[in-house]
């Protein structure tokens, strides 16, 4: 009779798979899709937070993040964005291994690793507040513009409606 699966071992099999379909992706020499990369890594986060492996799924989300970034044309699909996340999944593969025999040098791991992606998403996070804030302040220009032109629009069609009643 063979042996349920126990929660560690369940979570280390199916977070193997995202893991291993992430790869994949990354490892292309094209850019990835987006919307896959992205499902996968929150796949993965979520995996791990039903398994109580919370280090990992604070890994899994800076990974998520920062290729949430990327789907949002916030980040491009550069080298160093396709390094950051092949080594992260690398690192997260390595993680889910150790899963059964987890040390505090995992643990140390999975946080350095949770910090170098958090980093570059408040990167990416503090080089878009500029342009955040320049494009509200366009918005606005443009707003106040609809508004202008909608009131002389209306004015130059009161002056026809005088002009033809006139006649």
């Amino acid at each position: 009779m063979t042996q349920p699966l126990g929660i560690d071992d369940f979570f280390s099999h199916e977070a193997g798979e995202y893991l291993e379909r992430l790869g994949v992706l990354v490892s292309g020499a094209t850019a990835p899709r987006p919307d896959e990369l992205v499902r996968y890594a929150r796949a993965l986060r979520g995996s791990a937070l039903m398994a109580n492996q919370h280090l990992i799924a604070r890994a899994a989300s800076g990974m998520e993040h920062v290729l949430r970034a990327y789907r949002d044309g916030r980040r491009p699909w550069d080298m160093e964005t396709a390094t950051l996340v092949a080594a992260a999944v690398d690192e997260l593969r390595d993680l889910v291994h150790h899963v059964t025999k987890w040390t505090p040098d995992d643990s140390g791991r999975a946080e350095r690793l949770a910090m170098r992606l958090e980093k570059v998403v408040g990167r990416i996070e503090q080089e878009i507040k500029p342009l955040a804030a320049h494009l509200d302040a366009m918005g606005r220009d443009a707003a106040r513009m609809t508004s202008l032109a909608a009131t002389q629009v209306e004015r130059v069609d009161a002056r026809f409606q005088d002009h033809l009643d006139a006649r």
